[in-house]
């Protein structure tokens, strides 16, 4: 069994294996401003008597929610589909308190 290699066989391993390494790189760098969406939150303004804006974490489903009284509180595990309601309500606030207030989420207040 011959386990040397020709120049050739090595140098075409070693050129497959730095295409493959560009290969990756280019698709890291290609969704790295998706992952950086996913994480990072815009805050939102809400046209509403009660609350001023919400925040919303994809990644963790993290909400923090501002009233006009400068209280802000962070609700964890909210579901997409509870914070896009939130935003399509036509009562911001009616449904902030029918399905994130009164619906168990766990919460903090934040200083």
């Amino acid at each position: 069994m011959n386990h040397f290699r020709s120049v050739s066989q090595v140098r075409s391993r070693a050129q497959f294996s730095l295409r493959t390494l560009l290969v990756l790189m280019t698709l890291v760098a290609a969704a790295v401003p998706f992952v950086v969406h996913w994480i990072q939150a815009d805050r939102i303004p809400l046209q509403s008597s009660s609350i001023e804006a919400v925040t919303y974490q994809h990644f963790s489903g993290t909400l923090d929610v501002e009233f006009r009284n400068n209280a802000t509180y962070r609700y964890f595990d909210v579901p997409m589909k509870t914070y896009r309601g939130l935003l399509d309500a036509e009562s911001h606030g009616s449904y902030f308190f029918r399905e994130i207030r009164n619906a168990d989420f766990r919460f903090e207040k934040l200083e």
